[in-house]
């Protein structure tokens, strides 16, 4: 897309693809920005997974739908920052509810905002300084050739 490039001045796009679904987020401005979707796969370890990131947090086995909005959540922000989130925002994800926006840090006005997808899938997108920038999230899309 012209004046949009995956970190330059002009915009922000992030993309991202699980199983057949493919989603973007896009906009102008200063500001950092990353998607991600994955299935809530009950099968998958999530504790394993999330607690390389987050040692403290897991006690015991956790459920898909924590460990998908958190892996999306990881996901996200490294593609926004380009590094892993540090460990209380990865414990305040984990406590949210499982839809909508979350405050993550008041200092750095970072977000996030989760959404449920049908087939069992969860959405993250994340951005920092986004107040001003208003960040478009495209229409997420079943694609069977992804």
């Amino acid at each position: 897309m012209p004046g949009f490039t995956t970190d330059g001045d002009e915009g922000r796009l992030s993309r991202t693809h699980s199983r057949g679904y493919a989603a973007a987020a896009l906009g102008k401005g200063d500001f950092r920005l990353g998607i991600d979707v994955e299935l809530e796969d009950p099968r998958r370890d999530w504790s394993g997974i999330v607690s390389r990131y987050a040692p403290d947090l897991i006690s015991g086995q956790i459920d898909a739908d924590t460990g998908a909005r958190c892996w999306t959540f990881l996901e996200a922000f490294y593609k926004a920052e380009g590094r892993v989130p540090p460990v209380d925002m990865i414990e305040h994800v984990a406590r949210e509810p499982e839809e909508g926006l979350t405050l993550l840090n008041a200092k750095t006005d970072g977000f996030a905002s989760f959404a449920r997808l049908p087939e069992g899938f969860t959405l993250c997108v994340y951005a920092r300084n986004a107040a001003f920038a208003a960040p478009l999230i495209l229409p997420v899309q079943r694609v069977d050739s992804v």
